[in-house]
């Protein structure tokens, strides 16, 4: 049986593991201490309005994860649902694991959602925009809500799931 450290433990790992590659498109993401980057993980965990969703491989070992939030603290203003951290494991990736994930919470949980791509991450931004095409959402334009630094290194998306 998994306890919920070991899982935590993984979860850090997988998450360290997201940092460390989102820092090919922004080196400010390394600077980080492991530990400061568990806190961004933590929060999510701990957060009533936030989905933390796990991705296991076939042995159902974790290999990924899918954090989507409905907190006011982390959605753009006009959305439901905001697709705040999302991760595969590159050798599991090209598998669907990602696609199912997130086809099944978007189903049963249909509204606007918003999410951001680094802008030189276009794997990432083009598999969102097909995601969103094969559940024929409207996307909608979202402005930059704050004038933070990170803001001008993202392109930000919306789509209405009908």
């Amino acid at each position: 049986m998994t306890t919920n450290n070991e899982i935590n433990k993984e979860r850090h790992r997988l998450y360290d593991a997201y940092i460390k590659e989102l820092g090919r498109y922004d080196t400010e993401l390394l600077h980080e201490t492991p530990a400061a980057r568990w806190k961004w993980c933590e929060d999510y965990i701990t957060d009533p309005d936030a989905y933390w969703l796990d991705i296991a491989d076939d042995t159902d070992s974790l290999c990924g994860f899918l954090i989507i939030s409905s907190s006011a603290a982390d959605c753009h203003p006009v959305c439901d649902y905001y697709i705040c951290q999302a991760y595969v494991c590159p050798d599991m990736r090209g598998k669907g694991l990602m696609t199912k994930t997130a086809l099944s919470f978007i189903t049963a949980h249909r509204g606007t959602y918003g999410y951001d791509v680094l802008k030189g991450n276009r794997k990432a931004d083009r598999f969102w925009k097909s995601l969103f095409a094969k559940l024929n959402a409207l996307p909608i334009g979202l402005a930059l809500i704050r004038n933070e630094d990170i803001e001008k290194k993202l392109k930000i998306h919306g789509y209405i799931v009908a």
